[in-house]
Formats: structure tokens, C-alpha cells, sequence
């Protein structure tokens, strides 16, 4: 893996930050990551906050709608 560190500004190019984390369960699609000296080190810490309670349905081909 190789690994580079280029200085970036928010205000200039945000396309062009990325994240390489060796823990990839900090980094997936619509995390909130603290842009802080830890997201700088590689190491982003995550932002908690509580939520409600969330339905999840899910529709298996085959599957009749009363089991969804």
C-alpha cells in the first residue's frame, strides 16, 4: 500500500480529499468523520449521535409479501 500525504484545502478542491483508513470500520458510504488531527493522521473518528428507531423492510424474489 502506498500511502501519500499532500496538504489540501477544503475551500479549493473538496473532490480531492480521500480517506485510506487501516480500519475500515470507520469509513463507509455516509459516515460522519471529525475533520480534526486525527482525520489528518489517518485515524478518523467518527461523529455518534442517537437516532430513532428504524424499520427495515426487505423484498426476496419468491418471497410472498406477507414475510417482508
Amino acid at each position: 500500500v502506498v500511502v501519500e500525504r499532500e496538504k489540501k484545502s477544503l475551500t479549493t478542491s473538496p473532490v480531492d480529499i480521500s480517506i485510506i483508513d487501516s480500519v475500515a470500520n470507520r469509513t463507509y458510504p455516509g459516515a460522519l468523520q471529525l475533520a480534526n488531527k486525527a482525520f489528518a493522521d489517518n485515524q478518523p473518528s467518527l461523529l455518534v449521535a442517537k437516532r430513532k428507531p428504524l424499520n427495515i423492510s426487505i423484498d426476496l424474489p419468491g418471497m410472498r409479501k406477507e414475510n417482508t
